[in-house]
């Protein structure tokens, strides 16, 4: 069954190409946010010198792109030729030249043990069948000391264009109406029947598993889920999607968003404990 949907999602994501880059990573709304998302992570980073990160599932580059500036030498890694073939375009573009792109799958990393810094699974670790399998092969090429970052999609999520939180997510359960939340296995045109979104616990009990000590979790939200905010100009949109973003940050600091927010967000580190096994 696994190898069915490996073959299922390399395929699907081949044919996406093109569309899956205006749909999922060209909008102001993802660029803004995934930049938030990559700074808080440089924060675990600061002091260090020659640092090497592997972006799992980099598809066409919207989580490693913004550690460009950051890291001496990034590998990103996709099952996908199609997507990589755009991301190697953007690469080019930049004339980036500490980025390389290896074709290959999540759960068989053709690397080194004990080679990377940092491995980041930005909107990848959903894709996968066995999530477990992966998040063991990225412990093996880490460092001791090394991070993970993941940013995933909260199954808890409510899709409401909301700004409070669970403040309203608990009006609608005392009203007894039903919440629209995203499904284990949801359905679309461009998206995959097979993936499989997180709760953040199931996350950080995943982590655990691995004797990775988290560092940080929780859930994440941006106001760009707004939808007229979509429907802007350009221009207007980028400067929206800059003050959203800067607005969200000390909502979820606050922890205005409980749990429900629409992705989950965890750093987690390698310690030696997991070295002596």
């Amino acid at each position: 069954m696994n190898l069915k949907i490996k073959r299922f999602e390399k395929e699907f994501h081949d044919k996406q190409g093109y569309h899956y880059e205006q749909r999922w990573v060209a909008q102001p709304r993802f660029k803004y946010h995934y930049e938030r998302i990559a700074c808080h992570t440089k924060f675990y980073l600061r002091g260090k010198d020659n640092i090497w990160l592997v972006d799992v599932g980099c598809g066409t580059g919207r989580g490693c792109l913004p550690f460009a500036d950051t890291c001496a030498y990034i590998i990103g890694v996709d099952v996908s030729r199609s997507l990589l073939k755009i991301f190697k375009a953007k690469i080019k573009s930049k004339q980036l030249n500490n980025i390389h792109l290896v074709l290959c799958d999540a759960e068989n990393l053709p690397l080194r043990t004990k080679v990377t810094d940092l491995v980041t699974f930005f909107g990848a670790l959903h894709h996968l069948p066995n999530k477990i399998r992966a998040l063991k092969e990225t412990s093996n090429i880490l460092k001791t000391g090394g991070l993970i970052s993941i940013h995933e999609p909260n199954r808890e999520s409510s899709k409401l264009p909301w700004i409070i939180g669970s403040p309203i997510i608990n009006l609608l359960k005392v009203l007894g109406l039903k919440q629209n939340k995203i499904s284990k296995t949801q359905k679309s045109s461009d998206i995959s029947p097979y993936e499989t979104s997180l709760t953040l616990k199931e996350a950080k009990s995943m982590l655990l598993n691995q004797d990775l000590k988290i560092l940080e979790a929780k859930t994440v939200w941006f106001l760009g889920i707004i939808p007229f905010a979509m429907r802007l100009p350009k221009r207007t949109a980028e400067l929206y999607y800059i003050v959203s973003n800067a607005t969200d940050e000390p909502l979820e600091k606050f922890g205005l968003y409980g749990n429900r927010a629409g992705a989950v967000f965890l750093i987690a580190q390698k310690s030696e404990k997991y070295d002596e096994q």
